[in-house]
């Protein structure tokens, strides 16, 4: 394993993480400048907003939802290496891939009540406008909307499988470092398929 490279790969989502929060915080500010957010028209067209945000997301969901039952992909690939005596862990994909679109759901959905309590409660108008531009960012960077619904390779080393989990703004964490001298997922994958399709061999001689 190439260590610069790694580190490299690890600066890079880290860059992209803080250039997409810069921009959602720059357009925040830009469109409180350009519109009262506290005058009953302002609250109004905010809300607007983030219903048509909402409403993008979801429709979202649904789509990646769709488009991973009709494919059906029941390739497995290596979730969990072996070490200390355990065995290695695969997954299907699309078993894999329906598990993180919930907790995706899960997540949007418990933004959306916590916005809405901070917003009718606490007449939070900011938090809810800078939720509103950041919700469709999350969408379109998650790995589930560029497989399924951008058609990229799942083989690209930010969409290789099993993913990160998000951290607190949504963004994917840096992928966890590996040992010196340990394979990628990829490799190991192949490894493993081949150690099982040996066993099987010579269990049937």
């Amino acid at each position: 394993v190439n260590r610069p490279d790694r580190d490299c790969a690890r600066f890079n989502l880290c860059f992209r993480m803080v250039n997409k929060l810069l921009f959602v915080s720059i357009g925040t500010m830009f469109l409180m400048t350009k519109m009262d957010i506290d005058s009953d028209k302002g609250v109004s067209l905010l809300r607007i907003g983030y219903l048509a945000s909402t409403i993008y997301c979801g429709i979202g969901y649904m789509w990646m939802y769709t488009v991973i039952s009709s494919k059906n992909d029941r390739t497995k690939f290596l979730k969990t290496p072996a070490s200390e005596g355990k065995e290695a862990v695969f997954e299907e994909k699309m078993k894999y891939d329906m598990q993180k679109l919930t907790e995706m759901f899960q997540q949007f959905a418990t933004s959306f009540v916590f916005m809405a309590f901070i917003h009718f409660t606490m007449k939070g108008n900011r938090p809810l406008l800078f939720q509103c531009c950041l919700n469709p960012f999350n969408l379109i960077e998650c790995q589930l909307f560029k497989i399924h619904l951008l058609g990229l390779d799942d083989q690209i080393e930010d969409l290789q499988r099993p993913w990160p989990a998000p951290n607190l703004f949504g963004a994917p964490s840096a992928p966890p470092q590996r040992k010196w001298g340990e394979a990628p997922p990829q490799v190991a994958d192949a490894a493993g398929a081949a150690q099982v399709e040996g066993g099987g061999a010579n269990s049937s001689t």
